[in-house]
């Protein structure tokens, strides 16, 4: 069961939820027919700050990176997830093959967490990002059990490497929040206010030993300009959909996914970085795969919400 949970972890970790008023999820053969709103919608809004009179003419916003330097984030996450496993399980007792079933299992956990990004400059127009001093209180019960389970997990620090200036990544990483490169696209040409982007998105992880490229579409508007703190501040508001699940050639299983989010960034357009970026992410996994050592099958299924909230250290 746990490392069915560390999966999990690794695929989505930085945005799981589970809607409680408005989510419905069937499988069909494997198919996901979810459709759900992130719980934590009502955190996803635009802060009241004064509109702000932007450039007159469409201009790309993009990050400096002709410099070497580091400018340093606070990171709040907050997550909630369930998941359900069963196991079909063809044993051998004294030369005869007996057919079993484990489960299903149903298990809920929750996660709070903090830490710091840096995006560090390499002066030739890439940066790296790095997440440090990350905490994770995590709680687990199991359905009809009255026992619940908690932990603090220390994540050792990692790094993102070949951020771009629209901040797209070149690599990808095994890390647990390599999803994190969600939440810092940028539209990849000049943009006025009211006009929207679609950039291709991917992030990777892994089921079982077995790699996963999970494919979608970001939609990124420029809403308006706002004034924090006397800075003009571009308001960008992403939308997140994917629905595309590809395997290693020749992998033995069925892998689904389906994802939705919605992301507010606010992005200072006179020093070319972040103010902060607030994402509720909600994400369903399926998969039916062959278990080990035993013959047989194992499916598993998740939902997952995450909040994620990124803020300018001052």
């Amino acid at each position: 069961m746990m490392k069915i949970i560390e999966i999990g972890l690794l695929l989505i970790l930085v945005t799981v939820i589970v809607s409680c008023d408005s989510t419905s999820s069937t499988k069909d053969n494997g198919e996901l027919t979810t459709r759900f709103n992130s719980q934590f919608n009502n955190r996803i809004t635009m802060d009241e700050y004064p509109e702000a009179v932007g450039p007159h003419e469409p201009i790309q916003l993009k990050w400096d990176f002709s410099k070497e330097g580091s400018t340093k984030y606070s990171y709040i996450l907050e997550s909630d997830m369930t998941l359900e496993f069963e196991s079909h399980i063809f044993m051998n007792e004294s030369g005869t093959q007996v057919f079993d079933t484990l489960g299903p299992t149903k298990q809920r956990q929750h996660a709070n967490g903090e830490g710091k990004i840096i995006i560090t400059s390499n002066g030739d127009n890439t940066a790296d990002l790095f997440i440090q001093n990350v905490a994770v209180e995590i709680s687990m019960e199991e359905e009809d059990s009255e026992i619940t389970e908690s932990d603090k997990v220390i994540i050792e620090p990692e790094a993102i490497k070949g951020m771009s200036e629209d901040g797209s990544f070149e690599t990808d990483t095994e890390y647990a929040d390599n999803d994190l490169k969600l939440f810092f696209p940028l539209p990849p040409k000049e943009i006025s206010v009211g006009e929207s982007v679609v950039i291709p998105i991917h992030i990777t992880g892994d089921a079982n030993g077995v790699p996963i490229l999970s494919k979608g579409i970001s939609t990124i508007t420029l809403e308006k300009y706002v004034n924090i703190d006397n800075h003009v501040c571009a308001c960008l508001v992403s939308k997140i959909d994917i629905d595309e699940a590809e395997v290693t050639e020749g992998a033995e299983g069925e892998y689904n996914t389906k994802a939705d989010g919605r992301v507010v960034y606010y992005f200072d357009i006179e020093n070319h970085r972040f103010v902060s970026v607030k994402g509720a992410f909600v994400a369903d996994y399926y998969l039916e795969a062959p278990s080990s050592p035993a013959s047989g099958y194992a499916s598993a299924s998740m939902i997952a919400d995450r909040y994620v909230e990124i803020l300018l250290d001052n």
